[in-house]
């Protein structure tokens, strides 16, 4: 048999040793000594600049850049792992060491765009693509997708929730004459990667709201599209999180909004239930000249507390606004 041994750390002396568990007694196999090999001299690396004083439950940062390997690294910058080197997204660490990660390949069609499961060692244990996606969605009567980003990850039913982008050309309504208008489509795929439930941002978000500040494709980022060369990017989406009644809290970078959707556990309509930020369903209480987050990345409620909303505030429209800034959180 083989067995893959995890977390180890680069040029690095260990021992291992298998203990057999037979019912009645425990087996110990011989003590085998090895040293772990070099890492690739073009990983993503943390550099540490205040080293952590306490202990940690879950002592490991996952970072890296979009479209190289993702990296784990301890709380003291050494490199325990690092992932497939072909991903675009790596999105969201399962139980057990598995992974969701997306592959996008601008220029090319829609077979080309995948989502894919994968473990520690980078073996691929499901995998599906925007073309097959599409002949289901078709069935269905929906939109068709060009393509996967940003977002997969398990929710509690056992499904994924995976964001997809999807276009219309739609005319005098982000401009004069015809547009290409990118949104964002999001499926619930079940166990074996059929859909089971989409909502579509074309059929629930005001289309004439365009992009806060006016974003456009092709740049860095977009989701690949083919009716046009350019694109208005009016929501891009960038995570989904399955909010502890059972819906779905879904972020849309470019309208500076993270909008709750009635999913109901796969029951539900769709129907938007607010939107939180700027010129959305809430007022803020609080004296920042600008308190609210714009062009925001990763908003989710916290696990252990349903009552704290952790959100990374990008602030592209509040350092417009104020002429100057920084990201927060």
């Amino acid at each position: 048999m083989n067995f893959y041994l995890a977390g180890l750390l680069a040029n690095t002396a260990y021992t291992a040793q298998q203990v057999v568990d037979t019912g009645s007694a425990f087996l110990s196999g011989p003590q085998i000594a090895f040293t772990t090999g070099d890492l690739p001299s073009d990983l993503y690396t943390d550099t540490i600049m205040v080293p952590s004083q306490n202990p940690s439950s879950d002592p490991i940062l996952l970072g890296g850049p979009l479209g190289g390997n993702s990296v784990a690294n301890d709380l003291s910058g050494n490199v325990v792992w690092y992932g497939p080197s072909d991903l675009t997204f790596l999105t969201h660490v399962e139980s057990g060491g598995q992974f969701w990660g997306i592959i996008e390949t601008l220029g090319a069609g829609p077979s080309q765009q995948i989502l894919r499961k994968f473990d520690l060692t980078g073996m691929t244990l499901l995998e599906t693509n925007a073309a097959r996606v599409n002949e289901q969605l078709t069935a269905l009567g929906k939109r068709q997708i060009t393509g996967f980003h940003h977002e997969a990850r398990t929710i509690a039913d056992g499904n994924v929730a995976v964001l997809a982008s999807e276009e219309q050309i739609l005319t005098g309504v982000q401009g004069p004459g015809p547009v290409d208008v990118l949104g964002d489509m999001i499926l619930v795929l079940d166990q074996n990667l059929n859909i089971v439930w989409t909502w579509d941002s074309f059929d629930n978000l005001d289309v004439t709201r365009m992009a806060v500040l006016g974003e456009t494709c092709p740049t860095a980022g977009c989701p690949p599209f083919y009716l046009a060369s350019t694109a208005n990017d009016w929501t891009h989406g960038n995570s989904l999180q399955e909010t502890a009644d059972g819906n779905i809290l879904y972020s849309s970078r470019n309208q500076d909004w993270l909008i709750k959707i009635a999913y109901n556990g796969g029951s539900g309509d769709g129907h938007v239930i607010w939107r939180l930020g700027i010129d959305g369903d809430f007022q803020i209480n609080s004296s920042d000249p600008f308190p609210w987050f714009s062009h925001q990345h990763d908003g989710n409620f916290e696990i252990g507390d349903p009552s704290v909303l952790l959100v990374f505030d990008d602030g592209n429209t509040r350092v417009r606004a104020m002429q100057g800034g920084n990201s927060r959180g």
